[in-house]
């Protein structure tokens, strides 16, 4: 396991959070995010501001597209350090559950998406408490997910079966 922390008060170089982003994506780990600040100490994964815990985990699914869309590592890291500072609070007006009617709200699985930009999505599911526990299942076009302006109901079906054999650890 490894510890990050982030200090919201620090500037970051873009090496610096690729660095991160590339310890996210090659290493299997779980652990305890403590919302304090993100340094690559190797101890485990804490992040932690309030005194509260949040357990961040990834799926298979999630490596798989944060290899493909790597150039969203930025916007990434700073979606992690606003839900370790609140995770339940919205990262921003984009940051909403899939619609309980659509394929994907009809999974159980009360995953929510929120934009890192105009058109690629993390999709996550938030939970627990002391700690929160944050499952990263992807980052996602609106393609992929079957949800761009003339919605792809197969697609949608195709992408919830995916979320469905997904595991986060």
């Amino acid at each position: 396991m490894r510890l990050f922390e982030i200090d919201s008060s620090a500037s970051y170089t873009v090496g610096d959070m690729k660095r991160l982003m590339e310890s996210l994506s090659n290493t299997n780990w779980s652990g305890l995010l403590t919302v304090s600040q993100v340094t690559g100490l190797d101890n485990g994964n804490e992040i932690s501001e309030s005194g509260d815990k949040l357990k961040v985990r990834k799926t298979e699914l999630f490596d798989e597209t944060l290899a493909k869309y790597s150039d969203q590592a930025d916007k990434l890291n700073d979606f992690l350090l606003a839900k370790t500072r609140n995770p339940i609070e919205p990262y921003g007006k984009s940051d909403t559950a899939f619609i309980s009617a659509g394929p994907i709200g009809r999974t159980g699985l009360k995953l929510r998406h929120a934009h890192l930009s105009q058109n690629i999505s993390v999709v996550y599911k938030i939970h627990g408490s002391n700690p929160h526990i944050l499952d990263l299942y992807a980052l996602m076009t609106h393609k992929d997910l079957g949800t761009s302006n003339t919605s792809n109901i197969k697609q949608q079906k195709k992408v919830s079966k995916k979320f469905l054999n997904q595991e986060p650890k």
